[in-house]
């Protein structure tokens, strides 16, 4: 599944649930992979729902299911704007000109909203004038449109980073002569609405999930985010307030929010599990598994 995946959206699930046992397996072992699935069937139709990994505790075995949260808006969003940017680019990459534009648009724009953006007369302004800042009401709903002159500085020790304008991605540094630069950086406007849907469509990938666990055996859900616009201090939140009073849940004894480790420089973050007890659970975790989350503790039986 990593060397051929049929998507992009298998290949990050297949990588993440790799992830997830490497990081269990340095506190706990053994780790079993698929525990409800007996051997001789692991390839056969017959084979019966089985979460992913098994952990043996000194107090109880734990079951252990991981899911990847795809947010279909944010993924349209993306191909949204980034025909946007191949448009205006179109439009204001010329010789003699030098623009940065930054765009807050609803998540849910569409076609309609990019027309909205780039229509003559808000092209003429940002032609005519060095800075600026509009806002549109498009079919998509309200848009603000900022722009500035990229700034150009004789060497890199001369930049100002305090002076430089919010939301800047491009800059010109050094003697040379540059015919024209363009930059673009988008932001998506989500409002109560949006964060309904967010919430529609996390509890839809927490319910396929429901059948995959042992009825008399603590369970663990363990959240990767399939998007780099999402994050936990967003997600987090939705299960202490929406997701945990729910008692359709209570089969969750904890949540695992897990943030993987996606560059290596010296001071990057490293990969993090975040365990979240569900106080509605219809069987708690063990002692154990709390004593590993928050001290620390090593369990290798």
């Amino acid at each position: 599944m990593l060397l051929r995946p049929p998507s992009v959206a298998s290949y990050e699930e297949t990588l993440i649930e790799l992830e997830v046992a490497s990081s269990l397996s340095e506190r706990v072992s053994p780790v079993s992979f698929e525990p409800l699935a007996p051997a001789d069937l692991s390839n056969a139709p017959s084979k019966p729902k089985s979460p992913d990994f098994g952990l043996r505790l000194p107090d109880s075995d734990v079951t252990v299911e991981v899911t990847v949260w795809h947010w279909q808006v944010l993924r349209n969003w993306d191909a949204m704007t980034s025909e946007l940017k191949t448009r205006l680019a179109a439009k204001l990459n010329r010789p003699g000109l030098w623009r940065h534009v930054s765009i807050e648009i609803p998540i849910k724009a569409s076609s309609d909203g990019i027309l909205d953006v780039i229509a003559k007369t808000v092209i003429q302004e940002m032609l005519a004038s060095t800075t600026g800042d509009l806002e549109l009401d498009t079919t998509a709903g309200e848009t603000r449109i900022r722009w500035f002159e990229v700034p150009h500085f004789q060497g890199i020790d001369q930049v100002d980073f305090v002076q430089l304008p919010p939301g800047l991605d491009v800059a010109i540094a050094g003697g040379l002569t540059v015919e024209s630069a363009f930059g673009c950086s988008t932001r998506p406007i989500v409002n109560d609405r949006e964060i309904e849907d967010a919430l529609s469509s996390l509890r839809k990938s927490i319910d396929r999930k429901s059948g995959q666990r042992h009825h008399s055996l603590p369970h663990i859900l363990t959240l990767g985010l399939g998007h780099q616009r999402l994050h936990w201090d967003w997600v987090l939140p939705m299960f202490t307030q929406r997701i945990w009073p729910n008692s359709k849940y209570k089969w969750i004894s904890a949540f695992c929010a897990f943030s993987p480790q996606r560059n290596w420089r010296l001071n990057a973050p490293r990969t993090r599990l975040t365990f979240e007890w569900n106080p509605n659970a219809a069987i708690l975790v063990p002692d154990s598994l709390r004593a590993i989350a928050g001290a620390g503790a090593s369990y290798h039986m």
